[in-house]
């Protein structure tokens, strides 16, 4: 029987070898963001979440809103949520910009 050039080990040695490759080729792309950050290059991919999944509301949570909210871009629009939004809205993935008041409490980092 003649050789057959790669033999099964040698297969999977190469295709570990590839996969590991291509990992690593695709690291720096993720290097940009924080593990768990909104700012992270994932996030930035991903389309808008609607108000109602996001529980948004147009009054404030107690000191939490979103005019101070780490995800609150100016005028009135948000990383997360989609749509126009209020400074003085809320929502459950509120996290408040460092040394703000209200940056602590139940809002989820996204």
């Amino acid at each position: 029987m003649p050789d057959q050039g790669l033999s099964r080990r040698g297969f999977i040695a190469k295709s570990l070898c590839g996969a590991v490759l291509a990992g690593a080729a695709a690291a720096p792309a993720w290097a940009h963001g924080t593990a768990g950050s909104a700012t992270g290059a994932y996030a930035r991919a991903r389309k808008p979440i609607p108000k109602e999944v996001a529980q948004y509301q147009y009054q404030p949570n107690g000191a939490q809103r979103c005019g101070v909210c780490a995800h609150f871009r100016p005028p009135g629009s948000c990383e997360i949520v989609a749509g126009p939004i209020s400074p003085d809205g809320w929502c459950r993935y509120f996290r408040g910009a460092r040394g703000s008041r209200g940056s602590s409490g139940p809002g989820r980092s996204y």
